[in-house]
């Protein structure tokens, strides 16, 4: 099966939540911090996707597979505190990290 059939059946099923959360909850995700969800996966996506390919001759598996975890939860807090996704308040609630955001 090809990749992006499993990428669009999980974007379906994260629609039907959507969808099913707002009639029972009555809350919708905000659009305007959706799309900025949605830009920065995607750029990170596809910096991390051209990182690892290129680093395949340089280093092992593991060592790739680390280097491009953690390149990737970098990458995308960086665009979303860029597009504005992230702010302060965000960041000083996170478990670890919260206090260097005080």
């Amino acid at each position: 099966m090809p990749l992006w059939a499993t990428v669009a059946d999980i974007g379906f099923a994260a629609l039907l939540n959507l969808i099913y959360i707002k009639k029972y909850t009555g809350y919708f995700l905000d659009i305007s911090l959706l799309w900025k969800n949605v830009v920065s996966a995607g750029v990170m996506g596809v910096l991390i996707f051209m990182s690892y390919h290129y680093l395949t001759d340089i280093l092992p598996m593991w060592a790739n597979f680390i280097l491009t975890g953690i390149e990737g939860l970098l990458l995308y807090v960086i665009i979303m505190v860029l597009l504005k996704g992230l702010n302060k308040n965000d960041g000083a609630s996170m478990p670890l990290v919260g206090r260097f955001f005080r």
